[in-house]
């Protein structure tokens, strides 16, 4: 790997700055069209970073995990194909039990209301920002960021390099506060193990715009949005 990925690595560490202010300014405002305005951040962002960490990874290496020293992770493929389908199934059918039950988890909802589309047009942005964030979140994160460890630090086992990089994704969204940081470290772990088990980053981007794109599918109205005059 090129030695300048160094720059797109220190990018990469800048960005839990740039997410917890612009996690304030979203929810002191609290507002369409403060709203609109971050879903275009996230994708005028997300986007150049990944074909940054695309040029410096190469594609090969980018969307097929064949590392020469573990190649695809073959103890991990069967647990991780079936955490794929049940993870894909399980998703789908969770938009449907929160638009069914969507008052129902109102507590649970609060946490993100303020990023969470409420008007039609806000709902189709939102899907794009939904593709935007599961294509180049996981180009960042899965392929570059463990591409990047396993480069300039060989001698770290593959499990640490995974923990590693959940850990920066986490990291990443600290806008969210603490429970979101963790839960997202978490689910940053099971879409590392998709990609590595799989040996396919399809199978982490498929799993995480399913995720996100859920919210474009259910009311996600817990306040009031203040319209700017």
């Amino acid at each position: 790997m090129n030695p300048l990925a160094h720059v797109v690595a220190l990018i990469i560490l800048l960005l839990p700055i740039w997410d917890v202010a612009t996690t304030r300014r979203m929810r002191a405002a609290r507002d369409v069209a403060a709203r609109t305005a971050f879903y275009w951040q996230v994708i005028a962002v997300e986007w150049p970073l990944a074909v940054a960490c695309v040029a410096f990874t190469g594609l090969q290496r980018t969307f097929v995990f064949t590392m020469p020293a573990y190649g695809t992770w073959r103890p991990l493929h069967d647990f991780a194909v079936g955490l794929c389908v049940g993870g894909a199934v399980a998703l789908a059918a969770s938009t449907l039990v929160l638009r069914a039950y969507w008052s129902r988890f109102s507590k649970q909802i609060a946490a993100i209301d303020y990023l969470l589309p409420k008007t039609r047009a806000q709902r189709i942005l939102f899907f794009g920002v939904s593709v935007t964030a599961g294509v180049c979140e996981e180009i960042i994160f899965r392929a570059f960021a463990l591409a990047y460890l396993i480069t300039f630090l060989p001698a770290w086992p593959l499990g640490i390099a995974l923990l590693a990089t959940a850990v920066l994704f986490g990291v990443c969204h600290a806008g969210q506060g603490p429970r979101g940081v963790a839960g997202t470290a978490a689910l940053g772990f099971i879409l590392g193990v998709a990609y590595v088990g799989t040996g396919l980053l399809a199978t982490p981007i498929v799993l995480h715009v399913i995720l996100d794109a859920r919210f474009c599918f259910t009311p996600n109205q817990l306040a009031p949005d203040r319209r700017t005059p």
